[in-house]
């Protein structure tokens, strides 16, 4: 599913269609890009097992505004780059077992990739993280 605050899902789909593109329900051999706006999931999983490019709504929509340019092509390298999902965005984790100057820092890197710290209990909690210490102490 494409959602972009800016940008309706039917919009996007008609701009990727009138650029030429088109969208697969289904991750298959013949995707090249999965867009996205959070860096968890079965798609985005595939996408980084077979090395698509994972990028932001905002690849279509800077498309879309730079497709009468001149040699513009939207599957140029320096330009998706731009749109690439950080690993984390908006992932919801939970830091569970680690002291707290680790936690914190561990805290720090998430957010700077666009990922917010949870408590363990937090019904939207995607990732949970333990050190392999505490792992192997409940079995």
């Amino acid at each position: 599913k494409i959602k972009n605050s800016n940008n309706s899902q039917t919009d996007l789909v008609h701009r990727i269609h009138s650029m030429g593109g088109s969208i697969r329900k289904e991750m298959n051999h013949r995707a090249t890009h999965l867009v996205c706006t959070h860096a968890y999931g079965d798609k985005y999983r595939y996408a980084l097992t077979f090395r698509l490019n994972v990028v932001r709504p905002s690849w279509i929509s800077e498309a879309w505004n730079s497709r009468h340019e001149e040699g513009f092509h939207a599957k140029n390298e320096k330009f998706s780059v731009d749109h690439r999902l950080n690993i984390f965005e908006n992932c919801r984790v939970a830091f569970i077992g680690f002291p707290e100057p680790e936690r914190v820092n561990m805290s720090n890197l998430l957010r700077s990739y666009n990922g917010v710290e949870v408590p363990s209990e937090d019904d939207s909690c995607t990732h949970k993280v333990s050190p392999k210490s505490a792992v192997l102490k409940g079995f």
